[in-house]
């Protein structure tokens, strides 16, 4: 079964809007994040998944001041806080579907 849910944020004042696909792997879960925006999203070529490790979100690449780093941190941080909020709220995540 594969999880999918939107995440929205905010980039340059504006609110856009990102798809998280959900997947198990190794026995940890992985967000694979796709921008629905096609320059933001080339923005994370290539560096577009996020492991969950023992229950912790994972950022592998830490910001480097490149434009693309700082912005896969700041997508890193808004689903840190969306998965936060669902587990504080008790709450599955909001699928959008699932297959």
């Amino acid at each position: 079964m594969i999880k999918i849910f939107s995440l929205d944020f905010e980039f340059k004042k504006l609110t856009c809007f990102a798809i998280i696909r959900v997947s198990r792997k190794t026995g940890n879960t992985e967000y694979h994040v796709r921008v629905m925006n096609s320059r933001l999203d080339s923005l994370l070529c290539g560096y577009n998944t996020f492991k969950e490790v023992n229950g912790k979100l994972i950022n592998e690449l830490p910001a480097d001041g490149s434009r693309e780093l700082r912005f896969r941190t700041m997508i890193f941080q808004r689903l840190q806080q969306y998965l936060q909020n669902n587990m504080n709220n008790n709450r599955n995540l909001q699928t959008a579907f699932t297959l």
